[in-house]
């Protein structure tokens, strides 16, 4: 996000969307958690979806945590994805940050010497290496 826009509600907005998009997966997560530790006696993490921050050079990087079980992982990061760029359109006051390169070309003389380049050695007088001698 950028850093003009409040981080609390970006925060806020994000959470909510990861927890309803994995709320099964999260409860699929704690049902086997349960049945482990009932089992072998061990006590698992807490099976809840985690966000984290960090302030990047274009503004706050928010980092998002959830489980998913490796045959729909991909399937449902799409879903979190497509259901926060849906939430953001009708958020405008959330505005995603992103890496800009701004070119600036200024207009030189055409008749003197490029910086860059040198002299220019393709107009008279120059003196060939041959003609050293």
């Amino acid at each position: 996000m950028t850093y003009a826009t409040p981080v609390a509600s970006a925060v806020a907005l994000t959470t909510r969307v990861l927890e309803e998009e994995t709320r099964d997966e999260f409860a699929a997560a704690r049902a086997a958690a349960a049945t482990m530790q009932k089992r072998y006696g061990v006590e698992d993490a807490d099976y809840r979806p985690k966000i984290y921050t960090q302030i990047a050079a274009d503004g706050v990087t928010l980092s998002l945590v959830f489980v998913a079980h490796y045959r729909s992982f991909s399937t449902t990061r799409n879903r979190i994805n497509r259901r926060l760029v849906a939430e953001l359109e009708t958020h405008k006051h959330i505005q995603l940050a992103y890496h800009t390169l701004q070119i600036l070309q200024q207009a030189t003389q055409a008749d003197t010497p490029s910086a860059v380049l040198g002299p220019d050695l393709t107009s008279p007088p120059f003196v060939s290496s041959r003609a050293r001698t």
